[in-house]
């Protein structure tokens, strides 16, 4: 897990049962590289 950074991105999950919003996030594993 060198040069590894976790990019969390936000967002909005539509649930139609209760026709609104809800927040979630998931985590991305992002190689980055030297040049960065």
């Amino acid at each position: 897990m060198q040069r590894t950074i976790v990019i969390r991105r936000d967002y909005l999950h539509f649930v139609r049962k209760y026709s609104r919003f809800e927040k979630r996030h998931r985590n991305m594993s992002v190689h980055c590289s030297p040049a960065f």
